[in-house]
């Protein structure tokens, strides 16, 4: 989905700008206050995770806007629809504790990741869909750099993923 090249950008837009996660009260974007959980239960989703939010507004440079354009060709759903890049940055010992991306608030009907660098086999970095729908075998993505991976949020009728 992305180039190097562009993926080396955004890593460069983020640098010197994370702050930590912390997500025990099940919220992990306060911008978006984004339910990253089915309720606020005081379980984390996440740790040792590092987080910066990218604004794109009427900054966005050449890169952002180059990056909204093809993840609008891909997804059918128009840039403006989109939200500000979320950056996550993972060290040894983080993760993302299994969760649903829910704020029925403003509604946001999908989640896209990308993947930025590639991570070595075994050193973690997946996402594991462990119940998929069919009720075939759980899914594991490894992380490759530019490698998109597009999730909706709710079923066809708009019900949010729980």
């Amino acid at each position: 989905m992305l180039t190097s090249e562009e993926c080396d950008a955004l890593i460069g837009m983020a640098e010197g700008k994370y702050d930590r996660v912390d997500d025990t009260t099940g919220i992990n974007n306060y911008l978006d206050n984004t339910m990253a959980s089915t309720e606020a239960n005081g379980e984390p989703t996440a740790v040792n995770v590092d987080r910066v939010t990218l604004w794109k507004g009427g900054i966005a440079g050449k890169v952002i806007k180059d990056v909204d354009e093809r993840i609008s060709q891909v997804t059918g759903f128009p840039p403006e629809h989109f939200s500000d890049f979320q950056m996550n940055k993972h060290v040894k010992g983080s993760a993302h504790f299994p969760h649903f991306d829910v704020n029925e608030a403003n509604g946001v009907m999908a989640t896209i990741t990308l993947f930025l660098n590639d991570v070595e086999d075994g050193d973690g970095g997946e996402l594991f869909y462990p119940n998929p729908l069919d009720g075939g075998t759980p899914v594991m993505v490894r992380p490759r750099k530019g490698l998109a991976v597009v999730h909706h949020n709710t079923d066809e009728n708009y019900v949010f993923d729980k």
